[in-house]
């Protein structure tokens, strides 16, 4: 019998690094009572600013029920601000508050430290280098 091994499988590797990469900065976040997803709506909200749910949703890749929890956390933490659409009141438009803009930057600051620490093995053309694989997987993967 052929013994399998997962140690040359990227698929494998891939999923290894992200459980392990999103467990390093989930017990940061702890600290802040966030979690690595809710700290993603903080990123999105900062680069795009308000935008409606479905518009986060689609940039998160999840499902509209998942949405809606963090979408309720980060207001009740008020972190954002989520309000009916003037046009279409069945939409939902979401935006930072000062207190989560804050609150992102801040923690923009700290992850992008973590990662500098995770990654202090790789020289900066070997990032490029990954971080150009991986985007490329990336965009193969939204393809189908």
């Amino acid at each position: 019998m052929e013994e399998r091994t997962l140690d040359d499988r990227i698929g494998a590797q891939l999923g290894m690094t992200a459980h392990l990469m999103e467990n390093h900065v989930n017990k940061t976040l702890a600290a802040h009572g966030l979690t690595n997803a809710q700290l993603r709506v903080l990123f999105l909200l900062q680069r795009y600013g308000e935008q409606t749910q479905k518009q986060l949703q689609e940039r998160l890749h999840i499902q509209a029920s998942t949405m809606n929890g963090l979408t309720a956390s980060l207001e009740k933490r008020e972190l954002i601000i989520k309000q009916a659409g003037k046009k279409d009141r069945r939409s939902s438009w979401v935006r930072l508050t000062g207190e989560g803009s804050a609150k992102e930057a801040a923690l923009w600051r700290e992850t992008e430290q973590l990662e500098e620490h995770l990654t202090d093995g790789l020289d900066d053309a070997e990032r490029k280098q990954l971080l150009s694989a991986l985007q490329r997987m990336q965009q193969k993967l939204k393809e189908g």
